[in-house]
């Protein structure tokens, strides 16, 4: 069987997340829809990301930055080959530019991966947050690829 890769968009998903969903948590920690973006490389990317979250959004230290954040989009990377990645994303559009990122971040480092979509059947304001364990399972069993 392949490794099963989760990347969930947020910590508020994890927390909600069946025990009984086998594989690795990776849990994307971005609101891209803020701030800046610009780097040339992805250490400079997450500079300027730490730089710009650090200095409005009290709380949150560019070391936080560094040991909460990207640690999650280093395990991305180091995501075995021949693996399956199932992506759990919503269709709002903070989680479309997260998803549009881990894609974009996923699909030039894993050529030899499967990728799966995971998202809500129905749209309600609640997304993720409004479905139960059992709707969660559902939802993964009808992963699309």
């Amino acid at each position: 069987m392949r490794k099963q890769y989760h990347i969930l968009n947020g910590d508020s998903l994890k927390e909600q997340f069946p025990e009984s969903i086998q594989g690795e948590i990776i849990v994307a920690r971005e609101f891209l829809i803020d701030g800046s973006v610009k780097g040339k490389n992805l250490n400079e990317f997450f500079k300027t990301r730490a730089d710009f979250i650090s200095s409005n959004y009290y709380g949150y230290s560019k070391h936080d930055y560094f040991e909460k954040t990207v640690p999650e989009f280093q395990k991305m990377q180091n995501i075995s080959d021949n693996s399956d990645i199932n992506l759990w994303f919503e269709d709002d559009l903070f989680c479309q530019v997260n998803f549009w990122f881990v894609i974009n971040l996923l699909n030039k480092s894993h050529p030899n991966t499967q990728f799966f979509l995971i998202r809500p059947k129905l749209h309600c304001q609640y997304g993720f947050g409004g479905l139960n364990k059992t709707e969660l399972i559902s939802i993964y069993e009808n992963k699309l690829e």
